[in-house]
């Protein structure tokens, strides 16, 4: 099975092309100094293969940071990720999407006390093709 890369690849391209999101997404917390930004965390992986068909259950977690004061720049960007991600046909290169569901979210202020931070949780139902 060659799923494991093919979703992280697709949500990552799939944030960086829209309006507002281009250029912040990463696949690690950078310490550039430039916010907000948005990184990627592979959550794991199930597998629900049965002897025709090979999938994986996989979860996709997207940490938003803001230094923004208050938690509107974070709210905006957590919607601009759920209108992408929720129910969206993702293109995965070597098999098929057939769900991409948001799952919940939380917004914290980090030990800093300045940094806001989203966390989204979406879950992926993917089938090799």
């Amino acid at each position: 099975m060659s799923l494991f890369n093919d979703y992280v690849s697709a949500v990552y391209t799939t944030l960086n092309a829209v309006s507002g999101l281009t250029g912040i997404i990463s696949e690690k917390l950078t310490n550039d100094g430039t916010w907000p930004k948005i990184w990627l965390e592979d959550g794991g992986a199930d597998d629900w293969s049965d002897k025709d068909d090979d999938g994986l259950e996989a979860i996709i977690n997207l940490h938003i940071g803001s230094r923004y004061d208050g938690t509107k720049e974070v709210r905006s960007l957590m919607d601009k990720c759920h209108n992408a991600l929720h129910n969206a046909n993702l293109v995965l290169a070597n098999s098929q999407s057939v769900l991409c569901q948001f799952l919940r979210h939380d917004i914290v202020t980090d030990s800093d006390g300045q940094t806001r931070h989203g966390i989204m949780k979406f879950r992926l139902l993917i089938s090799e093709v």
